[in-house]
């Protein structure tokens, strides 16, 4: 092999390797773990939310929820929203992105 056949396969070999951890663990150390869905009920108060048929554990103290990277209450959340959520490596709801659908989008900013 060329020498630059060397370093353009340690270059492949490395991307590779960046590809394969890029999304699984962020800055903090914390497993980024994003997923969709629709929230289907609502119990915060609770300890709990359940979000396509998965019940995630919630805390107000922990999970951050956001409306176009604006950080807002939980008290904004409703049942039939579509989210964007992030899990840590322990299955704890971190944050929670509204996403739809129009009608609740339209509420939240005429609010």
């Amino acid at each position: 092999m060329t020498k630059n056949s060397n370093v353009s396969y340690a270059l492949v070999i490395a991307l590779l390797l960046m590809a394969s951890l890029s999304g699984q663990v962020n800055a903090q150390g914390v497993r980024t773990n994003t997923h969709t869905g629709r929230v289907e009920l609502l119990r915060q108060d609770e300890g709990y939310v359940i979000i396509s048929a998965k019940t995630l554990p919630f805390s107000n103290e922990h999970t951050q929820i956001y409306l176009e990277n604006t950080p807002m209450e939980s008290q904004v959340l409703d049942e039939g929203m579509v989210v964007r959520y992030t899990l840590d490596s322990q299955g704890n709801l971190l944050r929670i992105d509204i996403l739809g659908p129009a009608n609740k989008l339209l509420e939240l900013t005429n609010n």
